[in-house]
């Protein structure tokens, strides 16, 4: 395991996730799509080799709206895009290179296809090359909602799963920090 702890990690994946979303709402509901960067054509390129962006466009179509940047960002190499789908579904995306990525996907009255997500989580998870420990959940509970956390001991990797107080899952992330 790498200097930073379980717990500061956690904090750490947690405030940036925040940081990232904090505008999600509304722009879930904005009508008509804005444009990340220069354009669709810069989402598109940004987006084009993510296996789980991809997915979640298999399941939800285009996205609705957008707003970020792709490796415009407030730093060299910092990228932070935010994506939303008319039913309030959610899709964020933030890279600060060369060492911190987060990808985020969703929806305050629940996933559908729960079982499906976690599957597309797991195997985006292996493609980066991540050896998560799926048999070791850390799990948490904050406001009668419940996160379960797997980790990549290797390296500062965590995939969370959050679930609502009715027990739907609402969002999945995963986060490394190398």
């Amino acid at each position: 395991m790498t200097g930073i702890s379980f717990a500061v990690r956690t904090l750490l994946m947690a405030g940036a996730i925040q940081l990232s979303c904090a505008a999600l709402p509304a722009l879930a509901a904005e009508s008509g799509a804005s444009r990340c960067g220069a354009g669709q054509g810069s989402l598109d390129a940004a987006l084009r080799d993510d296996g789980f962006y991809q997915q979640v466009v298999h399941w939800q179509g285009l996205p609705a709206s957008c707003k970020g940047s792709a490796g415009q960002g407030d730093t060299d190499g910092e990228s932070r895009l935010a994506l939303a789908w008319r039913d309030g579904s959610t899709f964020e995306q933030a890279s600060l290179l060369p060492e911190t990525s987060i990808i985020r996907y969703g929806r305050p009255a629940g996933l559908a296809h729960a079982d499906e997500v976690i599957a597309a989580l797991h195997a985006y998870a292996a493609g980066r090359g991540l050896h998560v420990d799926w048999a070791s959940p850390h799990r948490a509970d904050e406001g009668g909602a419940r996160i379960i956390e797997y980790q990549d001991p290797g390296v500062n990797g965590i995939a969370r799963l959050s679930y609502d107080r009715r027990g739907r899952l609402v969002a999945v992330s995963l986060g490394i920090a190398l």
